[in-house]
């Protein structure tokens, strides 16, 4: 009747000084935790304890901080196309995936960096193949601005979108076209690139080669099977723009691919 009136942390207390008086030895009874307390007693292992207690707490100031100058620091690192200090700083807790306040991303970077290393590296340690900076572009569509074709093969080995369009409305290949990127624009292509997708200004790609005047990608999108006639949403044809830049090598390799002439002359291109 006694222990029964008695509450119950105090039971749990006569309980061990029970088990203890019984065990005058120390030596350790089945049952009993490393730190000398039973499993009668409700005693957990310290360090048990104490990571469930971690567990429960929210992040500090100076943590969220430490990881926040991680992840800057290994974008900085992708920048600088340092494979040896983006290896380093991965191994310090960098993220691979991790967005700055200012949209930097580390895979990106290494991209623009136009290290090959420090990418494969970025990709091996997990990195989204189709995540976006800040500035709307993802991996792949930094490689066609740079004309990075070897990175670009391997961005799309890795699971890259080849049609993924940035921020701004542009595909990869509408990237590698208005900069001229004949290499790149072989490989997207290859891999399923849609020649006859417009951007928002309502061009394709070949037709942003001759507005940019670029030969050599003018050349590489005829080879792949661009129409040398199509328009764009405003009725004017890759022609068109060779004609009004005055571009005789652009406007050449569109009529020899069977681009038609029509009401445009080509006069003013002697």
């Amino acid at each position: 009747m006694m222990l029964r009136s008695l509450p119950m942390f105090l039971l749990s207390f006569v309980a061990v000084t029970v088990l203890a008086q019984d065990n005058p030895t120390g030596a350790r009874e089945p049952g009993a935790w490393p730190n000398g307390g039973t499993v009668f007693s409700g005693a957990r292992r310290p360090a048990v304890a104490d990571r469930m207690r971690s567990l429960r707490q929210p992040l500090s100031d100076t943590t969220v901080a430490s990881q926040q100058d991680a992840d800057r620091a290994l974008v900085e690192a992708a920048e600088r196309g340092d494979p040896r200090a983006v290896s380093d700083k991965v191994a310090a807790g960098g993220r691979p995936n991790a967005r700055l306040s200012d949209g930097r991303t580390p895979l990106v970077a290494a991209v623009d960096s136009g290290n090959f290393e420090a990418m494969r590296l970025l990709i091996d340690a997990g990195a989204d193949v189709n995540v976006k900076n800040g500035m709307g572009f993802t991996p792949l569509a930094m490689a066609a601005l740079r004309g990075h074709a070897r990175m670009a093969q391997r961005l799309l080995d890795s699971g890259a979108v080849v049609d993924v369009r940035s921020d701004d409305g542009s595909t990869p290949l509408q990237n590698a076209a208005l900069l001229g990127r004949a290499a790149v624009i072989r490989v997207l292509v290859q891999r399923g690139a849609r020649l006859d997708v417009r951007n928002r200004q309502g061009y394709p790609a070949l037709i942003e080669a001759a507005r940019g005047g670029h030969p050599a990608a003018v050349e590489a999108l005829l080879e792949v099977g661009a129409d040398p006639n199509t328009m764009g949403r405003d009725s004017r044809s890759a022609l068109y723009w060779a004609v009004y830049r005055r571009d005789r090598a652009v406007a050449d390799l569109l009529v020899k691919a069977g681009a038609e002439v029509g009401t445009l002359s080509l006069e003013t291109l002697e």
